[in-house]
């Protein structure tokens, strides 16, 4: 595996698909962040080091998760676009639209008026049930809000 990362150091097409096969295994695209955490330390340290050397990752860091330690890291959000760009459409369909959402255009300040994404997010539950995700999606919202 040692002559695979150092291919992978050297290569960009290679680092990316390892990088998005990763991300396809052990990651989560959230409403605001892609993350990749391995259980193994090793493992996720292997990775990091690839995905850091073409300056798609934040700093490696552990987390608590299920009672267990997990190792890992979030994709940069700058280099999320060059990322779908080099390694296109997930297959999953759900994960694929969970990125495309990362990738839309962020307005620089508030999105609404003061108070209108709450009565929005209340409209559109009114209508039916919806997940954090689902809402995020349907009003152009990060998770957060």
């Amino acid at each position: 595996m040692l002559k695979l990362k150092e291919k992978a150091l050297q290569n960009e097409e290679l680092a990316y698909a390892i990088v998005g096969q990763a991300m396809l295994d052990e990651g989560s695209i959230l409403t605001s962040k892609i993350e990749i955490f391995y259980n193994n330390e090793e493992t996720a340290r292997y990775l990091f080091d690839i995905a850091k050397h073409w300056n798609l990752a934040d700093k490696f860091r552990t987390k608590k998760a299920l009672k267990q330690i997990k190792y890992g890291f979030t994709i940069k959000a700058e280099a999320r676009a060059r990322l779908y760009e080099k390694i296109g459409n997930l297959p999953d369909k759900t994960r694929n639209e969970a990125f495309q959402h990362l990738l839309r255009p962020l307005p620089k300040g508030p999105k609404y008026i003061r108070g209108n994404a709450k009565q929005r997010m209340i409209a559109s539950l009114k209508k039916a049930p919806k997940t954090v995700r689902d809402l995020s999606y349907e009003l152009e919202l990060s998770g957060s809000t």
